[in-house]
């Protein structure tokens, strides 16, 4: 503790006074137990030295530790441990290396204090081999990247012309390819969770009841990758208070283990003085963490998420029979889907992780029931409400020479679309792979268009997933760009971005994403409406290669666009078509720096459009090409 005091008030010696006064008051007000001043002042010290050298941060964020240690030796709740973990895991992070050794040993003591106070057992247990764990996901992610490799030498049919009859079947073995992938990702985590589960049980003693630890999100839909968040609830066969009781503390045991991993961002421990998501004042929630590696750890604490056991607290924790599951699913689709907490969106589609199978099985079948007795109602809410929820995303969902988050613009649209045209029709979705067969063999897709979709899915889950292991966590950040150097005065910040490798991946997304964002609302609206789900028009790649900033091939495409108009409307022909397809041009060719030809095209497009409004009349069209001849 005198260690902590000293190290905690030594900014003095930096002259900060302002934080040297808060550490001073919280120190006072933590030795007398005001746990709520302490934690404040701390909290306000932090404020002072946040976004500046990292390792200031070390002293407030130990003291806030502290603080949250304490206050679960008397509350004795199992949050309140988890919050002095993660405190002290950003610390560790942020810290020197001479000073690791005695956080790594706080970090211990936090959960062996949690045994003690929450669990109530007072002997001594066996202390986490936290090492042993992170050396399996570092293991497991290795493996991840050969077997990337592996793919893209043994399926890649993006060395092929887009003619080349054996390029459907190269696509196939691709899909196949990143299929085995995933599962082998699927099989991993779960292998990762199951044995942190049994090292906690170890400890607590067997569970009191039957149960099942269900997988959501992307844990369900196939597509997780090493390092997404664990989204998860927990069935029981019996709702008691001793049994909600136990898995409950169970959570928060896995929680410590996860957060022991140190790649839990602070923010999604929701700690108000720091992060506070139900203010109404945004000032109160300050705290960045862009230290901390954001990769394995449990579904966050913001509004939106809070995807675990213990949900928003104990009124919405996801510890339930299979019955009760169901009525708050319900419950769900027709109330909070309107408040920002889209459970539903999540727990319609679930999987095993740990526990009994027959509850699961239990479980959708109750659901399964539901769905048929409301007369298709709920699948209809629970569609409309999804895409209603992620229609800015699909608005956006545009290819650009900006960075992309891949999460967001590339990897959620295609995923979602699938899912919610599985549920207008009235399939149950499980993996997006099983999914798409589903659709297939009921007859809502033909076999073309599942074979677009299934590369649509395997390509967007694939960039995340590159993405995510290029950046070494949750950073979303991908360009279509060539790579910069990194030895310039960007540094990092260059580092964190995946610059795609191969144009014709991400064409070959665009090809089905686009005419398939075309028919969201046809999916919606009117399921048995004809869909082609590939487009590889002239347009199209324009605008793609545009976006990719290949002027040249832009252009290329552009030409033949433009003599495809002449000849179907004559060569004399005026027509808006034609017209767009100058101004395009003369666009490619200034980018390309034939600033000739720009001008040329530009005439052309200005002329037109005079004969079109008039010679003398104003016109926004007349006035925009003025300004690019300008």
């Amino acid at each position: 503790m005198a260690q902590q005091l000293q190290e905690g008030c030594s900014a003095l010696q930096t002259g900060d006074i302002d934080m040297a006064e808060q550490l001073q008051e919280g120190c006072r007000a933590l030795q007398t137990g005001d746990l709520d001043t302490a934690e404040q002042n701390f909290a306000a010290a932090l404020k002072a030295v946040h976004g500046k050298e990292s390792s200031r941060e070390v002293g407030p964020l130990l003291k806030l530790s502290d603080v949250y240690l304490k206050r679960g030796m008397l509350s004795k709740d199992g949050d309140d441990f988890t919050k002095a973990a993660a405190l002290c895991n950003a610390a560790l992070v942020r810290s020197k290396t001479k000073d690791q050794g005695d956080i790594k040993q706080t970090v211990q003591l936090i959960t062996q204090s949690f045994v003690k106070h929450v669990l109530g057992i007072t002997q001594t247990v066996d202390i986490d081999d936290v090492d042993k764990h992170k050396t399996l996901l570092k293991k497991d992610r290795h493996q991840v990247e050969k077997q990337i490799e592996k793919i893209e030498q043994q399926a890649d049919p993006y060395s092929l012309d887009e003619d080349d009859p054996n390029i459907t079947e190269v696509e196939k073995r691709r899909v196949e390819a990143i299929k085995s992938l995933f599962q082998t990702i699927l099989y991993q985590r779960r292998t990762l969770i199951v044995c942190l589960i049994d090292e906690c049980i170890k400890v607590m003693c067997p569970p009191p009841c039957k149960y099942a630890m269900i997988g959501l999100g992307s844990q369900a839909t196939g597509l997780v990758t090493p390092y997404s968040d664990l989204e998860f609830a927990i069935l029981i066969d019996k709702e008691t208070e001793n049994n909600v009781t136990y898995f409950r503390n169970l959570t928060h045991y896995l929680h410590l283990k996860v957060i022991n991993l140190g790649e839990t961002i602070l923010p999604a421990m929701g700690i108000k003085s720091l992060n506070d998501f139900y203010s109404d004042d945004p000032l109160d929630n300050w705290y960045y963490d862009s230290v901390t590696p954001r990769g394995f750890s449990f579904d966050g604490a913001m509004p939106h998420a809070c995807k675990t056991p213990l949900g928003r607290g104990k009124p919405s924790e996801l510890i339930r029979t299979p019955s009760n599951m169901v009525k708050l699913l319900e419950d769900n689709v027709t109330f909070r889907l309107k408040k920002g907490y889209h459970l539903a969106s999540v727990l319609g589609n679930v999987s095993l992780i740990a526990g009994e199978q027959e509850l699961i099985d239990g479980y959708r079948s109750l659901w399964t029931k539901t769905l048929r007795e409301d007369s298709r109602k709920i699948p209809s809410l629970l569609a409309n409400a999804i895409i209603t929820e992620n229609s800015q995303n699909f608005e956006k969902h545009v290819l650009s020479d900006s960075l992309l988050n891949v999460k967001k613009e590339i990897y959620r649209f295609s995923s979602i679309v699938v899912i919610c045209w599985a549920l207008r029709r009235e399939i149950q979705p499980t993996t997006i792979w099983e999914t798409i067969a589903k659709m297939q063999g009921n007859g809502v897709i033909d076999d073309k268009n599942a074979h677009h979709l299934m590369v649509m899915v395997s390509i967007s889950a694939e960039l995340r997933l590159r993405t995510y292991m290029n950046n070494h966590g949750q950073v979303e950040n991908m360009s279509v760009l060539s790579s910069m150097p990194t030895e310039t005065d960007l540094g990092g910040k260059l580092r964190k971005v995946f610059y795609i490798s191969n144009a014709k991946q991400l064409m070959r997304y665009y090809f089905t994403a686009t005419p398939l964002k075309r028919f969201v609302s046809n999916i919606i609206k009117s399921p048995g409406d004809a869909l082609e789900l590939f487009d590889n028009s002239l347009q199209l790649k324009s605008q793609i290669y545009n976006s990719l900033c290949d002027y040249p091939n832009s252009k290329v495409c552009l030409e033949e666009l433009l003599q495809n108009y002449k000849t179907r409307f004559s060569e004399t022909s005026i027509h808006s078509d034609i017209v767009q397809t100058l101004t395009k041009l003369a666009k490619a060719c200034r980018k390309s720096g034939d600033r000739i030809e720009a001008v040329s095209y530009q005439q052309q497009s200005l002329q037109m459009e005079r004969i079109t409004h008039g010679e003398n009349n104003v016109h926004p069209d007349i006035a925009s090409s003025l300004n690019n001849l300008g």
